[in-house]
């Protein structure tokens, strides 16, 4: 009996699973929307673009956004030659969706091989700033909505399923809620475990090198 009505319940309980993992993906779209526009903003870059955003956003959604651009910063101004002409340093032009989407989907694969944690999640939206304004710069403001598919498609193909089990992305404010601008770098490398151990090979030699140079900044906020 109670099997039988576990079966019919099935396909209930999957579409609502769906639904919250849909809205996740949806969330993490404007998160990194937000995060753009605050580093173009930052470094005088004008796109022309226009986003088609919500009518209305909660506290809780932007007391979020806020937090991520917070700790983003954080992890560009501490290393800011990983953050600046990211594509120069992988050696491509950004000249089509396809090169974005396979530039995106290395780099997502080869961040997240050894587990999931907020601190790569930030890492992933400082990546998508970083090749949004370098598509930008380089004529091609277009491709920033790709970006924007790319980074929306990651997360609720893989990383969805995580956020939902820490209870959303709420849980990020609480994360990093001791964090703050005014901290001095050595504050944070006190504060977070330092851990490079995390990346293992890649089959791209330009992306393996950006990555391990990368990795170094994303161990210091992984105790998130």
């Amino acid at each position: 009996m109670l099997k039988s009505v576990t079966k019919k319940l099935k396909p209930f309980i999957e579409a609502k699973l769906n639904e919250e993992y849909v809205s996740i993906a949806n969330d993490a779209n404007l998160y990194c929307l937000d995060y753009i526009e605050e580093r173009l903003k930052r470094s005088n870059i004008d796109s022309n673009l226009e986003f088609i955003r919500p009518k209305a956003v909660s506290e809780s959604t932007l007391s979020i956004s806020l937090k991520i651009i917070e700790v983003g910063e954080l992890l560009e101004t501490s290393y800011p030659h990983l953050y600046n002409n990211v594509s120069k340093q992988l050696k491509v032009k950004l000249r089509s969706e396809v090169i974005v989407g396979d530039i995106f989907r290395n780099f997502g694969r080869e961040l997240f091989r050894e587990g999931v944690t907020w601190g790569r999640i930030v890492a992933l939206f400082a990546f998508a700033a970083a090749i949004s304004a370098d598509c930008i710069t380089q004529g091609r403001p277009e491709l920033v909505k790709n970006v924007l598919s790319c980074v929306r498609l990651y997360v609720l193909d893989h990383l969805a399923v995580w956020i939902r089990s820490q209870g959303g992305w709420v849980d990020i404010s609480e994360t990093f809620k001791c964090i703050e601008k005014r901290y001095s770098m050595a504050y944070f490398l006190r504060w977070f475990d330092y851990n490079r151990l995390w990346l293992v090979n890649t089959t791209k030699e330009r992306l393996h090198s950006f990555l391990c140079a990368t990795v170094e900044c994303i161990g210091l906020i992984d105790g998130g």
